[in-house]
């Protein structure tokens, strides 16, 4: 087949891909016919046979997205009409190939400790020819902090969890879980409070919490917190007369670590250690 129509320019010696001859199949064979006349005007021909190809198209690949966190991150493309591999760079050092063989790879350099963006290029390759690279976005999204700190936990007694914030602000989401099967989904607040109830003295409850982004990524703290029991105090009193001295004695059912008296009339005596 020849197709000298797509040649062009002076004395037709330019070769024009794009001339509608050539529209359609990715490659087809190709007769190229040289026909010259020496300066005594003798014609003569030459023909040479090629297998012409179409430039790749630019193939296909999605922008990715990643929560922070340790671990290794894809970027993955396909291609797009005929090709027979892919050729990745970075976007920073676009002469240098970092994978001619596989659509999907590990994406250098991306750790996922610290949020980034990087861009890599990806271009298809078919029969020896390179079409136009397609910009690939790889992105690390923060994650947020997730650690609390509790008030002291008491049987059958209200405390308080604190978890933390995305700056001054609470975060989107606070799932806590308490170790039993109360589960509390909450936007509106880092501080929760919760109470154990009754007969929990001495029990161990893993305390949950999974905190929510705004950019969708979450992570999760938890630890493990003992329920302690309530002492019951007594005391006895000793020589309460007036202008004398009083002797108080008391007693606990358990050990206490601190106490503390009011004597009815103002005066007080604060928690000191036992």
């Amino acid at each position: 087949m020849a197709f000298s129509g797509s040649l062009s320019g002076t004395n037709n010696s330019d070769f024009n891909p794009a001339h509608p001859s050539l529209v359609g199949p990715d490659q087809r064979p190709l007769t190229v016919t040289m026909a010259y006349n020496d300066f005594n005007g003798c014609p003569s021909t030459v023909n040479r046979n090629f297998t012409w190809v179409k430039k790749p198209d630019a193939p296909i690949a999605p922008d990715v997205a990643y929560c922070q966190a340790p671990g290794t991150f894809t970027i993955s493309g396909s291609p797009s009409g005929s090709a027979d591999k892919p050729i990745w760079y970075e976007a920073l050092v676009p002469t240098v190939p970092i994978d001619s063989i596989n659509w999907t790879f590990v994406a250098p350099g991306v750790t996922g400790l610290v949020p980034i963006n990087k861009t890599f290029l990806v271009q298809q390759q078919f029969k020896g020819c390179r079409g136009n690279t397609t910009p690939v976005d790889i992105e690390i999204k923060p994650a947020p902090v997730a650690i609390f700190t509790n008030t002291n936990i008491c049987e059958d007694r209200d405390f308080t969890l604190t978890g933390p914030l995305d700056g001054a602000v609470p975060y989107d989401l606070y799932v806590w879980t308490y170790g039993d099967t109360q589960i509390d989904s909450v936007t509106t607040s880092n501080i929760q409070t919760y109470n154990y109830g009754l007969n929990t003295a001495n029990a161990p409850y893993t305390i949950g919490l999974t905190v929510v982004n705004s950019v969708d990524c979450k992570n999760e703290f938890s630890k493990t917190v003992l329920v302690g029991q309530n002492p019951k105090p007594n005391f006895a009193a000793n020589l309460i007369c007036d202008g004398d001295n009083s002797t108080f004695n008391t007693t606990t059912d358990i050990p206490v670590a601190e106490f503390s008296w009011d004597f009815g009339d103002g005066v007080t005596i604060p928690k000191a250690s036992r």
